[in-house]
């Protein structure tokens, strides 16, 4: 059988800022609430609904379902509407000529670059078995697949673009150059090319404050927004694969290291969590972890602290585990309409 390897960017953007976050979050699937995370995805969730139906009271309704936090003043129900109401008035007009697609799944084959498949070959099939078809064993090498979801897509001039909403806390001039060179615009770029043809040109992304700002000029509400087109040439996006790919197979690489001994089999009636502390007792596995998923101390500090810093300072013990919750997150799912 065919190994089909499926990642979006944030999962190798984590992998690659902590092997140890990624470990706790997509192999024991287990991770803590955050507020900022969900305030995105709310203001996500109401951009989709004004884009799809253009129901202003609708987007209203989705912003009561959200439930403050007392300590936090920053991501509230009226800090939503306020962004709502501040966007409908500085986008009033778009730039483009109409919506082509909104909320769009993404799961792109990507094709192997032939100088990484040799490279595969001499890893994982025994010397002096190198012979077409690539397999092991009767299985075929792995396929690599992009997956993800696209805010949006429009019709702008001549071309279409995608078009990628991010809520942030800080806007300036450097917002945006982590953008290009950067794997997410890219392979979405990539993706929607495989979907709509050459008319794709890059992305659209659009930043929204969610800082507290009190400034006097009058001209602010309009300022918490900026947008900025990342486009790609042809030639720069046809070698998206060859930049993607080593990244997901060193990812894969050190899962099914972990893959296999034991955490896949407990019954879907056993919580995360539970599964989490029996396999993190077994013999060797707390060996394989430490060796294949170290901790990345440089990303501790990361936007204030990682969210797992007290389970990583108590060397995972079962206590703080079992105050996480489960990781049910699709990078495919589209909202309920």
């Amino acid at each position: 059988m065919t190994v089909k390897i499926y990642q979006d960017y944030s999962k190798i953007a984590n992998y690659e800022a902590c092997p140890r976050s990624y470990f706790i979050q997509h192999i024991l699937k287990l991770t803590t609430s955050s507020t900022a995370a969900d305030f995105g995805k709310l203001m996500h969730k109401i951009l989709s609904s004004w884009y799809h139906k253009g129901d202003m009271q609708l987007c209203f309704k989705l912003i009561d379902e959200w439930q403050d936090k007392p300590e936090d003043e920053m991501h509230t129900r009226a800090k939503a509407r306020t962004l709502l109401g501040n966007y409908l008035t500085r986008f009033a007009v778009e730039p483009w000529q109409k919506v082509i697609a909104n909320e769009v799944p993404v799961e792109c084959k990507l094709e192997i670059p032939e100088a990484f498949a040799y490279f595969m070959q001499e890893e994982l099939i025994p010397k002096g078995t190198l012979t077409p078809p690539m397999s092991i064993d009767g299985i075929e090498m792995p396929e690599f697949y992009l997956i993800g979801k696209v805010d949006l897509v429009v019709e702008w001039g001549s071309y279409l673009y995608g078009c990628d909403w991010k809520t942030t806390s800080q806007l300036g001039s450097k917002y945006f150059m982590q953008f290009k060179p950067g794997l997410q615009m890219w392979g979405y770029t990539f993706a929607l090319q495989q979907l709509f043809g050459d008319k794709v040109q890059g992305m659209l992304v659009r930043a929204i404050s969610k800082a507290k700002t009190a400034s006097p000029d009058p001209d602010a509400k309009t300022k918490m927004f900026d947008s900025q087109l990342i486009g790609w040439l042809p030639s720069e996006i046809k070698r998206y694969p060859e930049s993607m790919i080593p990244k997901m197979y060193a990812c894969w690489r050190a899962e099914t290291a972990i893959i296999g001994t034991g955490l896949e089999n407990y019954p879907e009636d056993i919580s995360y969590q539970t599964r989490a502390i029996h396999f993190l007792n077994r013999p060797g596995n707390r060996e394989a972890i430490d060796f294949h998923f170290p901790p990345r101390e440089i990303s501790c500090s990361d936007y204030g602290s990682c969210k797992f810093r007290d389970l990583c300072l108590s060397n995972l013990h079962p206590e703080e585990l079992s105050k996480l919750q489960p990781n049910n997150w699709d990078p495919r799912e589209v909202s309920e309409e």
